[in-house]
């Protein structure tokens, strides 16, 4: 592909001479291994837009949405933002200064999105993304709980089947969704130009609280890698809590749903062949829903003919043994607060 051949030299343009680019992997999956003393780029600072233009409708500010728990993003908008994040890869080579790897649909995290797409597609006007797309503020049905570390490609995965599961009508990404299917997400509800250190010392006024506990919020979707990861965040801790406890103690009903990905050839399943019953590897990946109900818990996947797979036991006993007492936080007052 005469795209993929393209280097976006401007990832380069801050590193220092101990960088040997003869080294740099032509592939997708290639080393990763290779380090820098110092100054390597931020991402923030690579022109991720240098070869495909930016769609028009994120040229202009559309609405100011004051509250950020009215921020939701729907979920037609999250896919055309993952079909824009797809296209700008397929047009250039964007490699990660951290670990030297190439930028592709299957590595991208939240962290990524956020430096290469979101920061520089609202910097003109310092609002958030929802801001820029939405026409009127956005209530959420959904309060989405991830890592950032998290794939994006996953991440979508996840909430589309979500939505699929909820609507219980099959789409894809070339399918209509409902632009009443609205999550909140924080990379995209905050403005992350002048993203405020937490001062609330009361978490009832906090975008969480308020999005959660809202009458139009019909619940929590927890994203999981397979680390298990929102298990050590504080505030992904905090999310459970609100959404599981303190609306309880408010007699409000709020549905809490663990969601994890299938990863190709991980497991097996049950099939037929010529009238036998065999187990076969499953080859696809695929995302998978654990509801948590008041007696049991059931599991379900996106390929509904498929008998036998089961929710990713490492996710689950990551899940099992963490410690909340050792959760982390990325800036250490929001631990303390």
């Amino acid at each position: 592909d005469e795209l993929d051949q393209k280097l976006d030299w401007n990832a380069f343009r801050k590193m220092r001479s101990c960088l040997n680019l003869d080294r740099l992997p032509a592939s997708d999956e290639g080393e990763t291994g290779i380090q820098c003393a110092e100054n390597l780029p931020v991402l923030s600072e690579v022109d991720a837009f240098e070869d495909v233009s930016i769609p028009e409708e994120y040229s202009q500010w559309r609405t100011r949405i004051q509250e950020p728990h009215r921020r939701a993003i729907s979920i037609p908008n999250l896919v055309r933002l993952g079909r824009l994040i797809i296209k700008v890869l397929r047009a250039t080579r964007i490699v990660d200064p951290w670990n030297i790897r190439r930028m592709t649909w299957t590595y991208i995290n939240s962290f990524h999105v956020k430096d290469l797409f979101v920061k520089p597609l609202t910097s003109r006007h310092a609002c958030s993304l929802v801001e820029l797309i939405a026409e009127a503020p956005q209530e959420a049905k959904w309060y989405v709980s991830h890592w950032w570390g998290t794939s994006f490609r996953d991440l979508m995965d996840m909430l589309t089947y979500h939505a699929e599961k909820i609507k219980s009508e099959p789409r894809s990404l070339d399918s209509p969704f409902d632009i009443h299917d609205t999550y909140w997400i924080d990379m995209f509800a905050n403005r992350q130009h002048a993203f405020p250190n937490l001062q609330q010392q009361d978490v009832r006024e906090t975008p969480l609280y308020k999005v959660i506990m809202g009458n139009a919020c019909e619940g929590t979707v927890m994203l999981l890698d397979p680390e298990a990861h929102p298990f050590e965040r504080s505030w992904c801790m905090l999310e459970y809590y609100v959404t599981t406890k303190v609306s309880a103690q408010e007699n409000l009903k709020k549905s809490f749903e663990v969601f994890s990905v299938i990863q190709e050839n991980t497991q097996n399943f049950h099939e037929w062949k010529d009238g036998v019953s065999v187990w076969s590897t499953y080859q696809k990946r695929t995302p998978a829903i654990l509801s948590l109900g008041d007696k049991e818990s059931t599991v379900s996947i996106r390929d509904d003919k498929v008998f036998g797979l089961s929710f990713p036991a490492v996710v689950g006993r990551e899940a099992m043994t963490s410690d909340v007492a050792k959760a982390e936080a990325t800036e250490p007052h929001d631990k303390e607060a």
